[in-house]
Order: C-alpha cells, then structure tokens, then sequence
C-alpha cells in the first residue's frame, strides 16, 4: 500500500476555469437549481431575462443525466493559505445532489471526509484529498467510484466566501437540537503553533433556535470534537445539512431575489472563489426543473449506515494500520454496498 506524498501533486491539478460575465447569471441559477425551492416565476424570470432571451437564440438542450437522473458534485473547501497541501486545498464538505426532474425527486448524499480510497493503482489517501491531488476531475472520479454513479456538473465553493455570503444574507436561523462544547476547534492563524494547545480554542452552543452571523454558522458546521453525541464527523455532516437549508432558505427568499443589490454582492463575493461546469445553456434549465418542485421533495442522506440505519456500512480499523490516522474503510472489503445502498436510495428496490 503506497501512501499519499503530502509534498507532492502527483496528479498535476490543471489551472482553475473560472467563469467571467457569466458568473452572475450561472450564480443565482445555481441557487436555484441546486437547493430546489418553488420561487414565484414572475420573480426569478425578471431576474433571469437576460438569459432567458439568450437562452432562446441558442435553443439549449436538457440537462445532461444517465438513467433519469442529473448528478452534481458539491464540494466546499478551505482555502486557507496555511492549510492543505502543496499546490492544493482539502475538501470539508462533500456532497452529492441527485435530481430526477420527471418523478420531483432530489436526493442529497453526505460522503464523510475521512473515507479511504484509491486514488489510481498505486496511490491510496483519505476522498478528502482527491481535490487537492487532482482537482476536479479526480474528484468526480473517486467519488463515483465510490457511490457507483457519474457526474454530469460540479461546483466547488470557498467556506470563507461562504461564511461573508451568509453575513451578506443577514444571516441565517438555525434549530440546534442539542447544546454541545468542542474544547478544540481549529484557531485560525495557529493551525502550525507549539505547543499544540495553542491550535485550539472552545466553542460552545445552546440547544434551541438560534440566529447566526457568518462565522458562528461556519463554526457550528465545521465543529467535530465536540463532546457527546455531537462529535465526529457523521454530527458534523448533520449540521452541515441544517445549514445548506437554512442558507438555502435565506437565500431564496423573496427579500433577497427581489434585492438587486445583494445579488450584486453575492456574484463579486463568488467571482473568485465558484467553479463550476455549468454554462449559460444549462441555465434556462436549470431554473425550468427547479420550478417543478416543493419544499419537502429533497431527501438527505449520508454514507454511515445500511438502508435500515441499523448496521453500518462503513468501521473504523486500528490507525497503527494507517500511520495514525483515523480513517474509514467500507466493511465489505469494497463499495458494492454503498453501490446498492445508493441504487435503492436513488431508484427504489430493485
């Protein structure tokens, strides 16, 4: 077993394509079409005439989809410039948003971030790295590999943009089930500083309804040793999910499609930071799906457990096994449950 060269790309991740006079557009459709809520047509359409006009002149086609359904891969990164590896960035968040647009189905799938995976033939490290490795491209690869789909679209989106969106919103209100401590969240700036007591700093949240600012709401998602139940990554992921769908709602409301100007400071803000695959001829789609559904047509669910939640799908071996580190490995020896777990979450029995 080789293990990954943190001083290395081996994979030469290729130079990031960032979007130019189509970021503004491609933004507010990405809004749209990747947390699908039902907005009033007249609202989203005075946003969208631009492209929708164009969009008619060059008669777009469907979304790209296999079996029915359109894949997008989600992925938020920290790009903190003292954190990742040479020449790249880890993933945080890794999600997978699956849309079936005939039946009005959207399924949302968390991967945790220390799954342990092979890269090529020789190469093996934990999915979180996959994007700073290889960009993109080798990230759709390992996480189909993984879930045993394709993937049509991608967006990559910066947690520290994220964060400033979230302030540019107003925030956002979030239900936190239960209170919990984490006695070491990162501190940023003293990711390297001695003694390693000094990396650390103590968060602490209520249980209850709460309203958050940007740095509070990217805190509460990133958390992962707290004390309790809501430690590890699999609470983490959970809350990651309440925050998606507060933002998500924030975001949608009508105060904010019909304020020109805060859409105008969420584009600048992305301008740097989105990267995504998505064109304008995608666009006029996109926002025709979206319209089809409702509130309550988007399933989470993430990589821990059988279709029951009852057995889990994946253990955590002996870190002497992985100089250390904690990682997780499918137990089948291999992804053909996860496969199956995902073929009958997507499409139902079989």
């Amino acid at each position: 077993m080789k293990y990954v060269d943190l001083n290395k790309n081996k994979f030469g991740r290729k130079k990031k394509k960032l979007l130019t006079k189509k970021r503004l557009f491609i933004f507010v459709a990405l809004v749209v079409s990747f947390f699908v809520v039902r907005v009033s047509p007249f609202n989203i359409r005075s946003l969208l005439t631009p492209v929708s006009v164009f969009s008619q002149i060059i008669n777009p086609q469907n979304l790209k989809q296999t079996d029915g359904r359109t894949n997008i891969l989600v992925l938020g990164v920290d790009r903190r410039s003292n954190v990742g590896y040479v020449g790249g960035v880890l993933t945080d968040t890794i999600m997978v948003a699956s849309i079936d647009s005939k039946k009005k189905d959207v399924v949302v799938i968390s991967i945790p971030r220390d799954l342990w995976v092979k890269m090529d033939n020789y190469t093996r490290g934990k999915i979180n790295s996959c994007y700073a490795l290889g960009g993109v491209e080798l990230a759709q690869k390992v996480v189909g590999e993984v879930l045993g789909i394709p993937f049509h679209y991608f967006v990559v989106v910066d947690f520290e943009s994220f964060e400033k969106a979230i302030d540019i919103l107003g925030g956002i209100g979030v239900n936190v089930e239960r209170a919990f401590d984490d006695y070491k969240f990162p501190k940023p700036g003293f990711e390297n500083a001695e003694p390693e007591d000094l990396r650390w700093e103590h968060v602490h949240f209520d249980a209850g309804w709460q309203q958050m600012d940007g740095k509070t709401a990217l805190t509460f998602a990133r958390s992962r040793h707290a004390e309790g139940p809501e430690g590890g990554d699999f609470a983490r992921i959970k809350r990651q999910q309440k925050v998606v769908l507060a933002a998500k709602d924030k975001a949608l409301s009508l105060k904010t499609l019909a304020n020109p100007g805060k859409l105008q400071e969420l584009y600048a803000l992305f301008s740097d930071s989105l990267e995504t695959n998505v064109g304008l001829r995608e666009v006029e789609r996109f926002y025709q799906v979206s319209r089809n559904f409702g509130d309550g047509q988007i399933r989470f669910q993430l990589i821990d457990g059988s279709w029951d939640s009852k057995e889990a799908l994946l253990y955590t071996p002996e870190a002497e096994l992985y100089g250390g580190a904690f990682v997780l490995l499918p137990k089948a020896g291999n992804f053909s449950e996860i496969y199956y777990f995902v073929q009958k979450l997507l499409f139902g029995a079989q």
